[in-house]
């Protein structure tokens, strides 16, 4: 990887503009050293060929408001069929015939990105395979555990449907999804089965580990999914005046809607109070701040009411980038001038393993997306350009600074 890197590096002061004489030679000759590599190089220039590829990408790596956003660039700028393209956000690609582009991207993510409209540039294709990394790490999955009220944990994963029953209670796992039935009023088949003989209302708790996410629809029809160290506890009824359930680590919550009955979040020493709305809260313990993200809808956190747009912050309301608040739950990890510990947690959680830190820590900030399919190695060798070194062994990533002579 370390050579597709270099001329990815190459490429990309080619675009924008500060390649140097000595490093136009060594890219001339890359470029000659075959006749894939100067097909490979035609393409880079072939701006029709870059928005068609741009076009295919679109539904897999691209949130609603970039979809927007390139339709209105498109009509703005394509109004003949002349192509030309201006693109400030990055993506990190998992197929393997664009892994020179994402090195290129996240050469530019760095700084300042910006392809102009005088710029021709496509994502770069190259039908080398990738060659197996014996320590690898594959990315997390659909894994957690359930909890019932009884204390009996059952483990769950994306294997064939089956049916958990809870007391009375049946429950359905799917693919990775948790299913309680519901009647629209928060009760099982029409009928309050939550009491168990001595009067107490039963409880279950969904957790995901190290290298876990999992999606559980709730008996009022919210859904919910869980980010890796997450859980969630709930009644298997919510027949109260409220809907309360309990949290630790990033949940990202779809509130079914019922005026009569507010939907309560307690996480930490806080309390969000919704009607109906989609919002994110992080609550990792290991994490400098506690912030609840909202995406539609109106919730109040403490004595603070957010707005579609807005994150409360250790009780402070600030404007938010909601499309990285959220892109784990659209598997991608979103970074923007991202310290190297950061960007580690979320790292460490997703691929379950330890991160050590050898010497000075790198102090560049880290600005990209990456596709959370991909293994850790192929993170790593994205992340790590010029920033750092590292090893792996035994699920132990240590992390080193560049000028090391690892």
């Amino acid at each position: 990887m370390a050579d597709a890197q270099h001329i990815a590096h190459l490429f990309a002061m080619s675009l924008a503009g500060v390649l140097s004489d000595e490093d136009k030679q060594e890219l001339d000759a890359w470029i000659n050293a075959s006749d894939d590599h100067r097909l490979f190089a035609d393409e880079v220039n072939d701006r029709e060929v870059f928005l068609s590829d741009l076009q295919t990408l679109q539904p897999g790596y691209l949130s609603d408001r970039e979809q927007q956003t390139l339709a209105r660039i498109k009509a703005e700028l394509f109004p003949e069929r002349e192509i030309k393209y201006s693109m400030h956000r990055i993506h990190f690609l998992k197929t393997t015939w664009f892994r020179y582009a994402a090195a290129i991207i996240l050469i530019f993510g760095i700084g300042a990105y910006l392809w102009n409209t005088q710029q021709k540039a496509k994502p770069l294709i190259t039908s080398t395979k990738p060659v197996p990394v014996k320590n690898d790490v594959l990315p997390g999955g659909q894994k957690a555990t359930l909890t019932l009220s009884d204390g009996k944990k059952i483990e769950l994963n994306n294997a064939a449907s089956e049916t958990i029953t809870d007391g009375s209670l049946s429950i359905n796992n799917n693919n990775g999804q948790l299913v309680y039935g519901q009647t629209g009023r928060g009760e099982i088949n029409g009928s309050v089965v939550q009491q168990r003989d001595n009067g107490k209302i039963a409880y279950n708790t969904m957790s995901t580990p190290s290298g876990g996410q999992y999606q559980v629809i709730l008996p009022d029809g919210t859904k919910v999914w869980l980010n890796a160290v997450s859980s969630i506890t709930y009644p298997t009824v919510f027949t109260d005046e409220n809907r309360t359930v309990t949290i630790n680590g990033e949940l990202y919550f779809e509130v079914a809607k019922n005026i009569h009955k507010p939907f309560i979040v307690k996480v930490a020493n806080q309390q969000i109070t919704v009607l109906g709305t989609e919002f994110n809260v992080n609550a990792y313990t290991d994490e400098p701040v506690l912030k609840t993200s909202l995406i539609e809808g109106s919730v109040r956190v403490g004595s603070q009411v957010l707005k579609p747009g807005e994150a409360c912050i250790n009780g402070k309301v600030f404007i938010t980038n909601i499309e990285q608040d959220v892109a784990w739950k659209k598997g991608v990890f979103s970074f923007s001038q991202a310290d190297i510990k950061t960007v580690m947690r979320q790292i460490a959680r997703w691929y379950d393993v330890q991160v050590k830190f050898v010497g000075e820590l790198p102090t560049g900030k880290l600005t990209g997306k990456i596709d959370r399919n991909l293994t850790l190695i192929e993170v790593l060798d994205l992340l790590s350009q010029s920033k750092f070194k590292y090893t792996l062994e035994k699920k132990v990533l240590t992390i080193f600074p560049a000028n090391t002579s690892k």
